[in-house]
């Protein structure tokens, strides 16, 4: 409720230059398929002409995509390898590395803003670890 309250707070005082600084953080697991079984799915699906029930894929497997986006859109996509883990060290470098380069490339300006992190509260987000990479990143 406080860090809300703060934000609203910066909200009042910065208006749309505060949101414009957020950049959120989605993690999901999803399915791989073959550039086969794609192009399999296309075919069929455009000579169905009745309703078909749910037929299942097999999948090149699971994997953990990582979402980077503001309020302009997509900064950065991030593909775990397969059987990869998000980890406090493997986040801290994803963070330090590859979306402080996205931000830096696609949004000029914006580090020297800065950026407000908006992250869901798992274990690998919130561990000292990963706090001390967000404070050291300003």
């Amino acid at each position: 409720m406080g860090l809300s309250l703060q934000h609203l707070m910066r909200y009042e005082q910065e208006v749309e230059a505060f949101l414009e600084r957020i950049v959120t953080v989605e993690c999901n697991m999803v399915q791989l398929r073959t550039a086969e079984q794609v192009t399999q799915h296309a075919v069929e699906a455009r000579h169905i002409t009745t309703p078909q029930k749910f037929r299942n894929f097999t999948t090149a497997g699971k994997v953990m995509l990582m979402l980077f986006l503001d309020s302009e859109g997509l900064l950065r996509c991030h593909f775990m390898e397969r059987g990869e883990s998000v980890t406090s060290a493997r986040y801290s470098e994803i963070l330090r590395t590859e979306l402080r380069r996205a931000v830096k490339n696609k949004r000029p300006g914006r580090l020297r803003d800065g950026v407000i992190l908006l992250h869901d509260n798992v274990r690998p987000h919130t561990v000292r670890h990963t706090m001390d990479t967000i404070r050291d990143l300003r």
